[in-house]
């Protein structure tokens, strides 16, 4: 609002809030949900209509120019950092990327070996449970056999933990080291299966009457599903 408590003369958005301020004060009556009676209060209203569309044009307009010259800056700056950023980003992708391709080579030998060693391990525990079994009565061959089964078990320990192991590498700088990550996506194969699936979804409805109302809006008057509801309202 403008200040009368100093002698400048109010700026241009001031005088502008003033008026927006004014001209809503007059529409709060109609704001409220009053009807129209009479001509002249149609009058009234259309006039009001045409001082709102006046200090919303001058709005936007002062808005406009007022913000230019930040999305300027913006966009120097935008174009100042545009190929740094983008052939770092280049280089960064490549860098990961030949990185994925190793650590996943390695995982998989790290798994077959794993997969090598926990097949011994379980070799070794059914030959350690067999000979104990035959021990009976022999305390040294029966200890021997228990041992036996116990270092089978720790080596299937071991063989297991070594199949999951993840190769890292180290990054520097105070970074983390960059492990092997599985991701998942999804490719579609049936736009009708997914739909489907997707029917009651809230998302589903909402694109649905996105659709339509575009089609409408292009001069459809028939869209499967919908009732085309006419309106008429002032412009």
């Amino acid at each position: 609002m403008i200040d009368t408590k100093h002698n400048n003369p109010p700026t241009d958005f001031e005088l502008l809030e003033q008026r927006a301020a004014d001209a809503y004060g007059e529409a709060k009556l109609w704001i409220d949900g009053d009807d129209i009676t009479t001509e002249g209060q149609a009058a009234g209203v259309g006039r009001l209509v045409g001082m709102l569309r006046s200090v919303s044009k001058e709005a936007d307009t002062m808005h406009k120019t007022e913000k230019a010259p930040h999305l300027a800056a913006g966009r120097a700056v935008d174009e100042r950092f545009r190929d740094m950023r983008t052939t770092t980003q280049r280089a960064l992708d490549c860098c990961l990327r030949a990185i994925g391709i190793w650590q996943k080579k390695l995982a998989d030998e790290q798994r077959r070996e794993g997969q090598r060693l926990q097949e011994e391990a379980e070799q070794k525990k059914s030959e350690a449970a067999q000979a104990i079994q035959k021990s009976r009565g022999n305390v040294e061959a029966r200890e021997a056999a228990e041992q036996e089964l116990k270092n089978a078990e720790q080596a299937e320990a071991a063989a297991k933990a070594a199949a999951r192991a993840k190769p890292n590498v180290a990054t520097g700088y105070g970074g983390k080291a960059l492990g092997l990550r599985t991701y998942y996506r999804a490719d579609l194969t049936s736009i009708m299966v997914a739909v489907t699936h997707y029917m009651n979804h809230p998302a589903m409805a909402d694109l649905v009457m996105k659709l339509a109302a575009a089609d409408v809006r292009s001069g459809a008057r028939e869209v499967p599903g919908f009732t085309i509801v006419k309106e008429e309202r002032a412009a």
